[in-house]
């Protein structure tokens, strides 16, 4: 029987790379308008809501793509024991290997998330709230997945084929 371990990890990597880029790429274009206030806001031009709006989403693919996808395919890599496991279970085996740095930080960007994935509000300040909290947030989500990406460079990347490792440099 093949392994597709080895594969679904790289596809993972892959696919986080890809929101990565795309979002940062958003945040860059963006920088100059945060921190946002009320008055910015109610000003913005189209291309700046487009580039926010791009961040927004990719921020958001790249929170879901890490914690259903990567998260899972590393520990399965590794051949921990996931199946039928609480994702708290999860986040705290990652933890335990020094993966993830800290679960409670994962938990609060999983919360960011969930409220963004909300429609925006009427209310202009907490529009405005909720985008500065993404903006302080997009270096960490970041780091998570960077520092995930370090690991198994240190750690994993020997057991499989350099070519495939190729597939999701950033």
């Amino acid at each position: 029987m093949n392994d597709y371990r080895p594969l679904k990890l790289l596809e993972a990597f892959a696919e986080c790379a890809r929101h990565s880029r795309r979002m940062l790429s958003a945040y860059n274009k963006v920088l100059v308008i945060f921190p946002m206030d009320v008055n910015k806001y109610r000003i913005l031009t189209d291309d700046e809501i487009e580039h926010i709006d791009q961040m927004v989403y990719r921020f958001s693919k790249l929170q879901d793509s890490i914690g259903e996808r990567l998260f899972k395919s590393v520990l399965i890599f590794l051949e921990e024991d996931i199946k039928n496991k609480p994702f708290l279970d999860v986040l705290n085996r990652l933890e335990q290997l020094a993966i993830l740095p800290s679960k409670d930080e994962w938990l609060r960007l999983r919360k960011l998330r969930n409220e963004l994935s909300h429609e925006y509000s009427n209310e202009d300040e907490e529009n405005v709230a909720a985008l500065n909290m993404l903006f302080d947030e997009i270096k960490t989500i970041n780091s998570v997945f960077l520092g995930i990406r370090n690991y198994f460079d240190l750690h994993l990347s020997k057991r499989i084929d350099g070519k495939l490792i190729l597939q999701f440099d950033l």
